[in-house]
């Protein structure tokens, strides 16, 4: 399965959209699944690159395979520090573009970097841009 950026950014959106710190399978009953699989893909893609966490361990969600379906703990899940930076950069409507038709297939530490990248440009023209104009 290959990983679908705009349907990890819906993901995300739960995560910061939510009135608390932390997320349960719960919160995403009106999510649109359209798969389970896919979407268990997804979370797993951001568990393994520790985007998000178990909020009582910081370990594994709690998502075990039984057959075709799933067994869930309700354990609360939270984004961690690079969880919310990734977030923010799946957010930026040029850059998930340029992913969907540039970079499809790149690697997803490559996606990762090049978010960050992209964060640290924008954040460092409007510092300066405020820097000049309090100067």
């Amino acid at each position: 399965m290959r990983i679908d950026y705009t349907y990890l950014n819906e993901i995300l959106k739960v995560f910061l959209d939510s009135k608390l710190p932390t997320v349960t399978w719960n919160d995403f009953k009106n999510f649109r699944i359209e798969n389970e699989h896919k979407f268990v893909f997804h979370l797993e893609i951001l568990e393994d690159n520790n985007l998000i966490v178990e909020s009582l361990k910081g370990s594994q969600l709690g998502i075990r395979g039984i057959s075709d379906n799933y067994m869930v703990n309700l354990i609360p899940w939270r984004l961690t520090s690079d969880g919310h930076d990734f977030a923010s950069s799946l957010d930026n409507k040029e850059f998930l573009l340029q992913l969907k038709t540039e970079l499809k297939n790149a690697p997803f530490k490559v996606v990762f970097d090049g978010g960050q990248k992209l964060l640290t440009h924008y954040a460092k023209k409007q510092f300066d841009k405020l820097l000049s104009e309090n100067a």
